[in-house]
């Protein structure tokens, strides 16, 4: 089963409600895991005055996906250290990670217009091609 990496902007937006296809979106039979390093962003972020109500609701939305344990504190570069080591796929909705992602030959799951797209690996940073499933 194939495992789709979940960033810490991507796991609040899942807990905002605010993605219209999460349910509709059909890439076979996946699993979401988060890194420890975005554990602990979201642990931080829960103390936020202004984030930490949707922090707090990832935090429960990651407790039930299994954990992989890059190593480091910054999520980013822990993410990006296990797309260069063993390839995969990343849920991101931060442009820079997944411009970096893709550079490294890894997928990349966003947002546009509140809908998940798949992005395939453009091994040069370009836009890669592009799949939006609908409800």
């Amino acid at each position: 089963m194939p495992d789709i990496i979940c960033d810490t902007g991507f796991l609040m937006h899942m807990a905002s409600g605010r993605i219209r296809n999460l349910d509709g979106f059909d890439l076979g039979n996946v699993s979401y895991v988060v890194p420890g390093a975005v554990l602990r962003e979201l642990e931080k972020l829960s103390t936020d005055a202004a984030k930490g109500h949707e922090a707090r609701k990832a935090l429960g939305l990651a407790g039930a996906m299994r954990r992989i344990i890059p190593g480091g504190d910054y999520a980013d570069r822990a993410i990006l250290d296990h797309i260069r080591r063993h390839g995969g796929t990343v849920a991101t909705t931060d442009a820079g990670l997944k411009r970096d992602i893709k550079a490294a030959g890894g997928g990349v799951v966003s947002l546009h217009d509140d809908n998940m797209v798949l992005e395939s690996p453009s091994g040069g940073g370009g836009s890669g091609a592009r799949r939006r499933t609908r409800r």
